[in-house]
């Protein structure tokens, strides 16, 4: 198993102020210092700057911020200087800043590797919707590269994307789940809609979901990455291209090191097949999501008030209110108090009974109709036993055919036929991948694979291939 060198890139104590009571003061104090220090457009990520100007913004951080709390608890009466001191101490000790001198004058930078750690963590702290469509393309035009100029680097990056675009999907559904189960235990309609606007429409769903049901859709390419995948698996010229880049740029020259992490790449990509189970359970968790928004914002606008608790407020003050209170009215209304000016009670509604249901059967020619689309469904219906059978009629005379023997006599001759092809075809994988082909294994103890020259019928015209029992020449 290859672990990522962490800690070789990074010091252990860095995560030491962010892991303290102080914690979220410290990660504020990192963003400040990141905006007017060594972000965009100020200073370059390992730039120095005078540890005298690093301590004021600091200080101005501390003096807008909440009180920080010691260790043992208690809010730190020191004055502002003192106490940005510390905190400067603190990150120069944990590693977030580096102190250096230039001459006599002491000096603060903050190094590039720490500066790209934050960047990560601040963009995953800003993530917003993802575009899966943006992504499989990338990962599309990354290898259609390849096959061009057999870029082992485009390869290796188009292999990361598609092991990010995974994850993403895959984790987004249990996302929600939790975020559905934390919103349901909020006690005003406000928390509620503020959640699932702010953390489930802006942060966590995915930007083109409504694509995935038009032509537009985000995994249209999807085919064309399998292919360019097998591709770079099986032809010889380009898979030693690829292989000798990962040997010598990620492997350090170990050729079998290099192998296995092209391969791991490999399936990576291949992944991409089996990409629509996640996006199901996906579409049901959104689905289930959306349902339970909808039922919980149309209870809560349906559900009336507390209106026992408003009356009984309303007669507590009536009855303690002066005479000529404000908030009395002139005169009590009389008429109101009458009978017939309350409300009545609620009446059920009339049964609405409806006229009775005549029957009518189907006539002869629906059933004609029916009878027929069964027999044509029948007739291009390819199971098991229609396969064996069709290559029944042509292996008996010798242990082998080619396409150009096979007959085509009915529609069902031709299902039979062009699922042969299809076996020929995909029996082009790698042979672990072939032990859990569907297709593959219509066919058992039988062999079918392409060779030299085309055949062509008055149907088709294709490679020509050869069908041979296990076992026999």
């Amino acid at each position: 198993m290859l672990i990522p060198p962490l800690f070789e890139q990074l010091p252990p104590s860095l995560f030491r102020p962010l892991a303290g009571q102080n914690g979220l003061r410290y990660w504020g104090l990192l963003t400040r210092l990141n905006e007017e220090l060594w972000g965009e457009g100020v200073h370059a990520p390992g730039e120095l700057v005078d540890k005298v100007r690093v301590v004021r913004v600091i200080e101005e951080h501390l003096i807008h911020d909440d009180p920080w709390v010691d260790d043992e608890g208690q809010e730190p009466g020191s004055p502002v200087s003192v106490q940005a001191s510390n905190r400067y101490a603190a990150l120069r000790d944990s590693g977030w800043l580096a102190e250096r001198r230039r001459g006599v004058r002491p000096v603060a930078t903050m190094r590039p590797i720490i500066t790209q750690f934050y960047d990560a963590l601040s963009a995953f702290a800003h993530r917003g919707p993802e575009f899966i469509g943006a992504r499989v393309h990338s990962i599309h035009m990354n290898l259609d590269a390849v096959m061009k100029l057999a870029d082992g680097a485009q390869f290796h990056e188009a292999a990361n994307q598609a092991r990010s675009l995974w994850s993403h999907i895959s984790n987004t559904g249990v996302q929600i789940y939790d975020l559905m189960e934390s919103l349901q235990r909020t006690t005003s309609t406000r928390e509620f809609v503020d959640g699932f606007f702010t953390n489930y429409i802006q942060k966590i769903y995915i930007g083109d979901y409504a694509d995935f049901r038009t032509s537009n859709h985000p995994l249209q390419h999807r085919d064309d990455i399998i292919r360019f995948t097998l591709r770079a698996s099986h032809e010889e010229e380009l898979h030693s291209k690829l292989v000798h880049w990962y040997t010598h740029r990620l492997a350090g020259g170990d050729s079998d090191r290099g192998r296995r992490l092209f391969e791991r790449d490999v399936a990576r990509l291949m992944r991409m097949q089996l990409i629509e189970e996640p996006l199901h359970r996906l579409d049901r968790e959104v689905r289930s999501a959306n349902q339970q928004a909808l039922m919980y914002l149309d209870y809560r606008t349906r559900t009336p008030r507390a209106m026992d608790q408003l009356l009984a407020r309303a007669s507590t003050a009536v009855a303690t209110l002066d005479e000529d209170h404000i908030a009395l009215p002139d005169a009590l209304p009389i008429e109101p108090m009458a009978p017939e000016w309350l409300a009545q009670p609620p009446r059920p509604p009339a049964n609405d009974l409806g006229s009775a249901l005549h029957r009518t059967g189907p006539t002869p020619e629906a059933l004609a109709l029916d009878a027929l689309r069964l027999r044509m469904l029948e007739a291009r219906t390819v199971s098991p036993v229609k396969l064996a059978s069709y290559l029944a009629r042509h292996l008996t005379q010798g242990a082998q055919v080619t396409s150009d023997q096979l007959a085509v006599e009915s529609i069902l001759d031709l299902s039979c036929y062009l699922r042969l092809l299809l076996i020929a075809t995909r029996s082009q994988a790698r042979s672990e991948y072939l032990k859990e082909d569907p297709y593959v294994r219509m066919v058992p103890r039988v062999r079918v694979a392409f060779m030299d020259g085309h055949t062509e019928n008055q149907y088709l015209r294709h490679r020509r291939f050869v069908i041979s029992r296990e076992g026999m020449q």
